[in-house]
């Protein structure tokens, strides 16, 4: 394809230098950004092949979700949603994954793909893979761009990884995702404190320090993983991983909901980021409003963001609509409705995340970086209309509408509200029958 332009009322670049654009246009091509500004002026220095929004659109930067388990999404609506975290880890979870094989995998998270396009996500981390084929398989498919992460822990019974093969599991993961040419890279998962011994969790660090990865850790995430580590070690969660010499800024702690102020500082001194699952931890009751620290790790100049988490944990697959649950829990538990910004949600899903994974260029539009874009015809959500702050009616506003595009890497993923190569009625029939077959 030569190059198209992008063109809406508004394009919200995330970028400082220009924030929000009226009447302006993208310029891609090759996989780029070549030109941004005014629509007229963008369009005559460009000349493009085509030419797609229009009148009543929105251009965004392609958005992120943080922390995705992708094979939980054939689940999203099969467990109850009354039961505490740990009934539904034993109850429920954790028979559905031992539940799942290669091909149930593969639906689950060519499913869970197909949903985060039509959102606009153009990027996500992958909390932890079973079935490494099945997400190459959907990837191929579905081109978003994604960092992959292997599923590790040693001490439950399920899918169990030992320290000495990380870096077998390492080795496999980076040999497979040449391929993508760059759309998907890596980082190692070892699941929390309390599932992984510290040998494994000292090895997952060595083995991603040593190849420029980030590992991805459930830290402080229920109070029981609390109390077991507390039991095993005299230590907080945090406490403990920053004793084991893995706390840096290429470690992401996921969750993080019981935190001491002392575990604040030593997030806030290592540069480890955060990533917050607001919907999930809401809806399992683990208490965000009593014990959740967040504006005062945001005040100690943490990176954090938002993730969705598993379809069973939030049943929601938008990370807008994370991003906005925790401004409004913020402001609401501050008495301060200037503690969180329209602006600041949208970064919670574009340029905060960018840095807390590493993807240098994504989450902001700007003159050589990727072309990662999603484009919203605000005119068909009428919740959004009339239109005045488009950052505050993306943020806040009932967006009832799928993205018209979504572009990434130069190529379009969705067109014209549809999947671009994929037959999502014959997906869904899919998934259907294996959910019938996992009931």
């Amino acid at each position: 394809m030569g190059t198209v332009c992008v063109v809406g009322d508004y394009v919200v670049a995330m970028d400082p230098g220009a924030p929000v654009l009226r009447d302006a246009a993208v310029a891609i091509e090759q996989g780029r950004v070549i030109g941004l500004g005014p629509a007229r002026e963008v369009i005559e220095a460009h000349r493009p092949e085509l030419v797609v929004g229009g009148k009543g659109r929105v251009v965004v930067p392609g958005l992120i979700d943080a922390h995705v388990h992708s094979r939980e999404r054939l689940a999203a609506f099969l467990f109850p949603d009354t039961v505490a975290p740990d009934e539904w880890m034993a109850r429920y979870a954790m028979p559905y994954h031992a539940s799942l094989d290669e091909r149930a995998e593969r639906v689950a998270v060519e499913l869970q793909l197909a949903t985060m396009a039509l959102q606009g996500v153009s990027l996500y981390v992958e909390a932890g893979y079973v079935h490494l084929s099945a997400h190459l398989d959907a990837l191929r498919r579905i081109r978003l761009r994604s960092i992959l992460c292997p599923w590790l822990w040693d001490l439950p019974e399920f899918n169990r990884t030992s320290p000495d093969e990380v870096v077998r599991v390492a080795d496999e993961l980076e040999r497979s995702v040449g391929e993508f040419k760059g759309r998907v890279s890596c980082g190692l998962a070892p699941i929390s404190a309390s599932t992984c011994s510290p040998e494994l969790i000292r090895e997952a660090k060595r083995v991603a320090s040593e190849r420029g990865w980030r590992i991805y850790v459930h830290a402080a995430s229920t109070l029981s993983e609390v109390e077991r580590v507390a039991s095993r070690t005299g230590m907080t969660p945090i406490r403990y991983l920053e004793s084991l010499g893995v706390l840096d800024r290429d470690t992401v702690l996921v969750h993080a909901v019981y935190l001491d102020s002392e575990d604040v500082s030593r997030i806030a001194r290592s540069g480890s980021g955060v990533v917050v699952c607001p919907v999930s931890g809401a809806m399992k009751g683990k208490g965000l409003s009593v014990k959740g620290r967040y504006l005062e790790l945001i005040r100690s100049g943490v990176r954090l963001c938002v993730g969705t988490d598993g379809g069973p944990s939030s049943r929601s697959f938008s990370p807008l609509r994370a991003a906005a649950f925790l401004a409004l829990l913020l402001k609401d538990l501050s008495s301060d409705p200037a503690a969180f910004s329209s602006g600041s949600v949208l970064s919670l899903t574009t340029t905060s995340a960018s840095e807390v994974a590493g993807v240098r260029g994504a989450g902001r539009i700007t003159v050589g970086g990727p072309a990662d874009l999603a484009v919203f015809d605000l005119r068909r959500s009428v919740g959004l209309l009339p239109l005045g702050d488009p950052v505050q009616a993306l943020a806040y506003g009932d967006i009832t509408s799928t993205a018209e595009h979504l572009i990434v890497a130069g190529e379009f993923v969705v067109r014209d509200h549809s999947l671009v190569g994929v037959d999502v009625e014959a997906l869904l029939e899919e998934a259907q029958e294996v959910v019938e077959a996992l009931r």
